[in-house]
């Protein structure tokens, strides 16, 4: 059929070609190059300009179909590739799932040097190697794939924490710092917040959770006490560079938010002790314990009262403070305590006592009853007490503990550096540092006294 059309095609032009040399009989001349001419009649002219013209359509139509054809070929390749690829991907998935840990990884190395940018690819990638322990590699590979993938968060995101398990905070901060940039990413602002709190930069945490309340974002009730802490550090700041009174009107602030939240009763003290400021400092402690009934500001008034030389403030305290809690054992160890310090033996004795009604397994109080017998020279009497601390503790311990993660400090701390929660550390009452010390002191002098 197609030939047909063909030559009937032929002969319509043959036909259409004598049909025009008979009506123009006329030559025309017909010049290619200045010494270069030959004469045409116009039915020629008219043919050779309609072969020119059918052989370029010609021309045009081989390259349009050659070029079609390999754009086809390609597509073909390209998907089988891909096809490939996929298998491998398949493979090593199940590879990783049977725990077949090299194997897995050369499939999937496989599949990555057919398709480098392979999201799918990358991430189990990144899974195979966080399995064998391989960070450094795991590292690299997050590198890849945030360069092949940086519209997505979630590349930047495991990167950082990569790097916050190996310890390079730094690299971490560094990673999340241009999508923190935009604001647009809540989730990744809180996480550099985070990673600048645990390397103690306070101010720059502060300033992207400021950034965060002006922006109305949803905040967690960790992030409420996050957004707390950052304060109490920005006022702590405040205080170490002498503007006392920015810094108490910040504090003051947070404890009408959050009348039990321990930092700022204390910073408060340390503002008014610098400022000569005793009787201020003396009511911020006591409300700060009646508030937040944490030891550590019986420690700070203790301190604070023996330094300006007026124990008498703090008797009278304690007197109030057991009239509203009578069985308080914290209340009643730290009274004894005081009461030691003043050489009240005799008072402070009556203080232990009645916190070892109150638990007499606690190794604190018997460590407290022995140095007060031992003051009163009743050495067998301190010896029993200190044997009694030893039944019931078996290992050194600090005076201080974080519940959240078990760190245990000698001195109060605002923060816990270990877990970076605020306001956590408690007295841990079953502890002591030098309890075999004492213990063989204790020992030697009841045997002198016996030889004696």
């Amino acid at each position: 059929m197609g030939l047909r059309l063909l030559l009937l095609l032929i002969i319509i032009v043959a036909i259409g070609f004598t049909h025009i040399s008979i009506l123009n009989p006329e030559s025309v001349t017909f010049t290619i190059a200045p010494s270069t001419s030959f004469k045409v009649n116009l039915a020629e002219l008219v043919l050779i300009s309609f072969a020119a013209g059918a052989l370029i359509v010609l021309i045009g139509t081989i390259v349009r179909d050659s070029v079609e054809s390999a754009k086809r070929w390609k597509e073909k390749r390209k998907l089988a590739r891909r096809e490939a690829a996929r298998e491998k991907i398949e493979k090593s998935r199940s590879s990783f799932f049977q725990e077949k840990y090299k194997s897995a990884l050369e499939q999937v190395n496989s599949a990555l040097k057919i398709i480098p940018e392979s999201r799918e690819a990358l991430l189990l990638k990144v899974r195979i190697l966080e399995a064998m322990g391989n960070i450094p590699e795991k590292i690299s590979t997050l590198r890849e794939y945030v360069r092949a993938h940086p519209k997505l968060i979630e590349g930047y995101v495991e990167l950082a924490r990569s790097y916050e398990e190996t310890g390079d905070l730094s690299s971490a901060i560094e990673t999340l710092k241009p999508l923190s940039a935009s604001g647009e990413h809540s989730r990744v602002m809180k996480y550099l917040r985070d990673l600048y709190i645990k390397t103690g930069s306070f101010q720059e945490a502060y300033d992207i959770q400021k950034s965060l309340v002006k922006k109305k974002v949803p905040l967690s009730e960790e992030d409420l006490k996050v957004w707390r802490g950052l304060r109490f550090e920005r006022a702590r700041f405040l205080f170490e560079k002498g503007n006392f009174g920015e810094a108490e009107s910040l504090l003051k602030k947070i404890i009408e938010e959050k009348e039990d939240f321990t930092p700022p009763y204390v910073l408060l003290h340390e503002i008014y002790r610098k400022q000569d400021k005793y009787e201020d400092s003396l009511e911020i402690l006591s409300t700060g314990y009646r508030k937040t009934k944490n030891p550590v500001t019986l420690i700070k008034l203790e301190d604070l009262v023996i330094d300006n030389e007026n124990p008498s403030d703090l008797l009278n305290l304690y007197d109030e403070f057991l009239r509203e809690n009578p069985s308080d054992f914290s209340l009643l160890i730290f009274y004894g305590k005081f009461l030691l310090r003043l050489e009240m033996v005799d008072e402070a004795l009556e203080q232990f006592l009645k916190a070892e009604s109150l638990d007499t397994d606690n190794s604190s109080v018997h460590i407290f009853l022995a140095e007060a017998y031992k003051r009163r020279n009743r050495l067998t009497d301190a010896l029993n007490e200190y044997e009694k601390a030893f039944a019931y503790k078996k290992r050194y311990l600090v005076p201080f503990v974080c519940p959240h993660c078990g760190d245990r400090v000698i001195r109060w701390s605002p923060l816990c550096e270990k877990c970076g929660h605020w306001d956590t550390y408690r007295i841990d009452f079953g502890d002591t540092r030098h309890l075999r010390r004492l213990h063989e002191e204790a020992v030697r002098k009841v045997s002198l006294s016996h030889q004696s």
